[in-house]
């Protein structure tokens, strides 16, 4: 559902150039910056400090990618353009995560942990910037919202909240018993590496109110159990 939007607010594209797959970025583009603007306007900017900024936006991606967190997989930048804002980078081969496949899950719930453990923060989780590799790594392909120098929890559990809200928009026809199997998995994995806070989440009141009620009673009543364990 979510994903058919994708084109609509496209800011990159895939080129063929000397028998490789390369990923151009135009962080200037039209589109992107319609984006962010719809979304970076209080109180949103209470909970994470979106940036609509081209140069900011590129420059936050560019750092992330440069020095990404441990255990993380990140596509290598190939050329930047300051000028013309675009950035050139290697395609990763691989897959978005199937919300059916309770391994996949796990996998990004534990990627997001210990990138919060490092005191990363991404800004925009949604499942289809996350790339599942054949060589079994999660690659960050989408970080110009991303901080390197993370150290609050409330920019860490938007990035949390954001993911299990995304696990439903992506998928809203599942039934209930689904999504809590599916919330259950990733605050499993994400608690291995980072704590969490339902005193902190239950006031990102911009993205509760995406959930209807008995969803939402499904991800608080989960996020509980996990944050005393």
């Amino acid at each position: 559902m979510i994903r058919g939007l994708s084109p609509l607010i496209e800011q990159v594209e895939i080129v063929e150039r000397g028998g490789k797959s390369i990923v151009i970025k135009r962080y200037g583009s039209i589109p992107g910056i319609l984006k962010w603007l719809i979304v970076t306007v209080p109180p949103i900017s209470m909970y994470y400090p979106l940036e609509t900024s081209p140069t900011t936006r590129m420059m936050r991606e560019e750092t992330f990618l440069l020095k990404p967190p441990r255990n993380i997989t990140v596509p290598k930048i190939l050329r930047i353009d300051y000028l013309n804002l675009i950035m050139e980078r290697e395609h990763v081969e691989g897959r978005h995560p199937n919300l059916q496949c309770t391994d996949d899950l796990f996998r990004i719930g534990e990627a997001l942990g210990l990138i919060h453990a490092q005191d990363y923060c991404l800004g925009d989780t949604r499942i289809e910037n996350f790339l599942l590799t054949p060589q079994g790594n999660v690659c960050i392909v989408d970080a110009e919202q991303s901080l390197t120098d993370c150290n609050k929890q409330v920019h860490k559990m938007w990035d949390l909240l954001l993911l299990l809200v995304f696990l439903l928009l992506e998928d809203p026809v599942q039934g209930r018993v689904s999504y809590r199997e599916r919330v259950r998995t990733i605050l499993e994995s994400y608690t291995k590496h980072w704590s969490l806070s339902w005193d902190v989440m239950k006031n990102i009141k911009p993205l509760l109110i995406l959930l209807p009620f008995p969803y939402l009673t499904i991800l608080k009543d989960e996020v509980v159990v996990f944050q005393k364990k």
